[in-house]
């Protein structure tokens, strides 16, 4: 049993031990002002940086939106000259749209699909634009997705038309 007591005891004054050295060490660095003066440069430093992001995110968002508003401009004067394109061709051509009466967007004359056209217009809700020649070769059928603008499917007629 004095074994056991020994024991207890010793490894009560070493962790005491331990606890004294610690805090004597602690109380060494908190009195240190180099480390103190460190850590308020890196504070200072890291405040600094992220004053910069901050006003370059700033300029970087003005900037976006400038770019933003541009593309909205440009995209809207892209469909009024779709829609004039769309005009121009159907004075030369038989435009026809199948299940529907506007091409989005655009209002076609509905022509019945029985009888002879240059251009069919399908829509569908996915995919890529496709140009098909028809199978008695006299006009061609276009698959246009939905999602797609006008001034892209004019622009890609234009692209793809025989000269």
């Amino acid at each position: 049993m004095l074994i056991d007591l020994r024991y207890h005891a010793t490894s009560l004054i070493a962790v005491f031990l331990a606890l004294a050295l610690g805090l004597i060490i602690g109380g060494s660095l908190s009195s240190d002002d180099a480390l103190v003066k460190y850590q308020e440069n890196l504070i200072s430093r890291l405040e600094a940086e992220n004053k910069a992001l901050r006003g370059k995110q700033e300029v970087d968002e003005s900037a976006l939106l400038a770019l933003r508003k541009d593309k909205s401009t440009l995209e809207s004067n892209l469909d009024i000259l779709a829609v004039a394109y769309f005009n121009q061709v159907s004075q030369s051509k038989k435009l026809a749209l199948e299940g529907s009466e506007t091409l989005l967007g655009y209002n076609l004359e509905t022509i019945d699909i029985s009888n002879s056209y240059d251009c069919l217009f399908s829509l569908k809700e996915g995919g890529e634009l496709a140009k098909k020649v028809t199978a008695d070769n006299k006009g061609f059928v276009v698959e246009v997705p939905k999602n797609i603008k006008l001034w892209e499917l004019a622009l890609y007629l234009n692209m793809t038309e025989e000269k």
